[in-house]
């Protein structure tokens, strides 16, 4: 076929589908090569894909506020969805979302048009617009653009628990201090006993990363906003994770944190340690952990039977640092001990 001028392909694909302009576009070299790359042809074919998915025809696309290069990108990445979902007309905005961004294509410009259409669904019925809270978190998740979606959408603080400690188990600091910075701006004055659960938890995935740095990042938002932190919690972490270094910043955070519950006649955080966890401490061999536990907070309660018994009963003896265990116990009970080397 030989080259047809221009305006007469125009007309002939304004009455033809997006298979059957296709096939116009390739059944000539010619026309290949002239119009392939033709903006007016890509905003024409742009129009037909989005009036073919039902959840994409009431987007408005302003075309011509784009450069040529911009309209380009977005046809390219609007003709890889029709080939993806053809055979699904009824998909919804959230569909193409998660696929755009499992192909590495959410910093692009069709991906900003299509979430700046959307809400955050907790029903999770469907709806052409609306994100359902799993793939909201699969987005933040796995999203190139975490800010571009938090520009447009409302995150629920129980998704951004979920982004926040994977973003910490992979060592995305960047995305880690945005999205707390996000929640506690959001969220904190509104649902703040219920925030300071979701920072506890927080500072509990930050232990058992060892990510000090991060640790005082939170700190210093904590002079900000002034929320109180699950200490119970946090310091049952630490022991968990034998974490010591973050376990003696918690612990100095921790008495000024009870100071000033003091100062406004609150009651400070009182720790429970449990003989489970001096049990588990001796199991594992965290004597050198046991031992700082038992200097911030059981002292002389460590001499009480059920505390004792948990290290009399699983004392090693040939651990130097099992033996420094010595220098904490009564008189009494340190004798029962040796007591047992002599035999």
């Amino acid at each position: 076929m030989e080259c047809l001028p221009y305006d007469i392909f125009d007309n002939i694909i304004q009455y033809l589908d997006i298979e059957s302009s296709r096939s116009l576009l390739l059944s000539s070299k010619n026309i290949y090569i002239i119009y392939r790359h033709n903006k007016h042809y890509e905003v024409v074919m742009i129009e037909k894909i989005i009036k073919y998915f039902t959840s994409l025809t009431k987007l408005k696309f302003e075309y011509k506020t784009l450069s040529e290069e911009q309209i380009h990108e977005v046809y390219n990445t609007l003709n890889s969805l029709y080939n993806y979902f053809k055979k699904h007309q009824h998909a919804s905005i959230s569909d193409f979302l998660v696929y755009l961004c499992d192909n590495s294509l959410s910093n692009n410009n069709l991906f900003e048009l299509l979430i700046s259409h959307c809400y955050f669904s907790k029903t999770g019925e469907y709806i052409y617009n609306a994100i359902r809270g799993d793939d909201l978190l699969y987005l933040l998740t796995f999203s190139t653009n975490v800010q571009l979606i938090t520009t447009y959408i409302y995150i629920d603080p129980v998704i951004l628990l979920h982004v926040i400690k994977y973003k910490i188990s992979i060592k995305d600091k960047n995305n880690t201090s945005y999205l707390l910075k996000y929640l506690l701006f959001k969220h904190f004055f509104r649902y703040s006993e219920y925030i300071e659960d979701v920072i506890s938890e927080i500072v509990c995935e930050v232990i058992k990363y060892n990510d000090i740095s991060l640790l005082n990042e939170i700190y210093d938002k904590q002079k900000m906003y002034k929320f109180n932190l699950n200490y119970q919690m946090i310091i049952n972490c630490c022991i968990q994770q034998k974490n010591i270094v973050c376990l003696e910043l918690i612990h100095s955070k921790m008495l000024i944190q009870n100071q000033h519950l003091k100062n406004t006649g609150r009651t400070p955080n009182r720790i429970l340690i449990t003989k489970e966890s001096v049990r588990s401490l001796m199991k594992n061999k965290g004597y050198t952990m046991l031992s700082k536990i038992i200097e911030l907070f059981l002292r002389e309660i460590i001499n009480i039977n059920g505390y004792f018994n948990e290290i009399k009963y699983n004392f090693d003896y040939t651990n130097k640092e099992c033996m420094k265990l010595l220098d904490y116990l009564n008189d009494k009970n340190r004798h029962s001990i040796m007591n047992k080397i002599v035999k």
